[in-house]
């Protein structure tokens, strides 16, 4: 997977069984790993939900594996994530139907905003979107934060 697969901003109906278009350029990227849905969780701090390929929820899994398992914050971290992921197929027509905890958790109603963020991407309530993305700006501009390292084996 390139770092950059997941980028823009794309808004989608969401319909009142909550199927939602996921954006064909993210479908593409997907499909290129041989996957037919995303994975799907609720983004911790904020009203919006994660989505990717199973492959990140496989690396952040490999993640956890390297951590003492007898940790009580790990264990807490693990209760807490991975029983709110779900496994979301492709229906024919490119969509995926969000449980109810999703929708509700992103504040979702008939529009729903697919920000791409280079190896995942997160589903927002429109509006909610727009302040965050404000927000963030703001921050970006009054602290000037200096990049990370790239990652071994890019320039």
């Amino acid at each position: 997977m390139d770092f950059y697969d997941y980028t823009g901003v794309v808004y989608n109906k969401v319909d009142r069984k909550g199927r939602v278009s996921v954006p064909a350029a993210y479908r593409n990227v997907l499909a290129k790993q041989g996957l037919d849905g995303i994975a799907a969780f609720p983004v911790p701090a904020a009203p919006a939900v994660q989505g990717s390929g199973i492959d990140r929820i496989a690396e952040i899994s490999a993640r956890f594996s390297q951590a003492d398992p007898f940790s009580p914050e790990f264990a807490d971290a693990r209760m807490a994530f991975f029983p709110d992921v779900r496994e979301l197929a492709f229906d024919g027509d490119g969509r995926v139907t969000l449980p109810d905890e999703l929708i509700a958790h992103a504040g979702l109603a008939d529009q729903a905003a697919f920000a791409g963020l280079g190896d995942h991407f997160q589903i927002w309530e429109p509006e909610a979107l727009k302040e965050a993305r404000r927000a963030a700006k703001a921050r970006i501009a009054e602290k000037r934060p200096a990049l990370p390292p790239a990652p071994e084996g890019r320039g």
